[in-house]
């Protein structure tokens, strides 16, 4: 039994779309028993949703960008909780320029000395809800301190701008990588072989984690160093799923 995990462009989908060819044979690999699949891209969760259900595929999704999955036909959010986003709001109060939220249904925008009260009077309040990221544009000089608080509560983040005076993060509940879902898998199906395919530099860690390590014929060397297989062909002539087609065939 396998279990299967695939980014989304460039590895399965090229930009023809996904051939008849490829579409059997992934349903084909499916409908052994006890084999699993899943996407994990940085495409948004609609892009993958609108994909799965146009080819009608069974199979997870994990968007890494909006920090939504799809598993076991359950969609699932990884959110922050709103106590949080208040906690860091009122410790910072001082020190945040603009900070902006989104939620499943509303997004939150906060902002010190009421620089948004144009926009939203006092008579409107903002409901707070519980949020899939938090950007906040902070001092400068605050950044080491928010980046501890956001490890003191076992948050996530990036960095996505900087300038001489405020320094732009990315607060998220937690890194859903695929070196993650990879580990999620492994210790749900243990018995199962770990597949993993790439084209990128960044999965490294990711491709580390399975059982058997494809990297496509365009990877850099730092991926095919340490893959065991490299496809004959690229991702514009379906690569990955010829692979696959000799795994069905084991």
């Amino acid at each position: 039994m396998y279990t299967l995990i695939y980014d989304f462009e460039g590895t399965f989908k090229n930009p023809n779309g996904i051939s008849k060819e490829a579409l059997e044979i992934l349903k084909k690999f499916l409908s052994i028993e006890g084999n699993k699949a899943l996407i994990a891209s940085d495409a948004t969760f609609e892009e993958l949703n609108s994909y799965i259900c146009e080819y009608d595929l069974n199979i997870d999704l994990y968007s890494v960008s909006s920090l939504t999955f799809y598993e076991n036909k359950i969609l699932k959010h990884n959110l922050i909780d709103k106590d949080i986003i208040v906690h860091i709001n009122n410790k910072f109060k001082d020190d945040i320029y603009t900070a902006y939220g989104e939620g499943i249904e509303s997004s939150f925008i906060h902002s010190y000395q009421n620089r948004l009260e144009l926009i939203y009077p006092k008579r409107r309040e903002m409901h707070l809800s519980n949020l899939s990221y938090y950007i906040i544009a902070i001092k400068k000089e605050k950044k080491d301190e928010l980046i501890a608080e956001i490890n003191n509560l076992d948050l996530s983040y990036d960095f996505l701008g900087i300038d001489s005076n405020r320094c732009l993060i990315r607060i998220k509940k937690y890194a859903l990588t695929k070196k993650d879902i990879a580990l999620k898998y492994k210790k749900e199906s243990p018995n199962n072989i770990l597949i993993g395919f790439s084209d990128s530099y960044t999965d490294i860690n990711f491709l580390n984690v399975c059982n058997v390590k494809v990297a496509m014929k365009n990877a850099k060397w730092e991926l095919t160093s340490l893959a065991d297989y490299i496809t004959e062909y690229d991702e514009f002539n379906d690569g990955a799923i010829k692979i696959l087609n000799n795994i069905c065939k084991m």
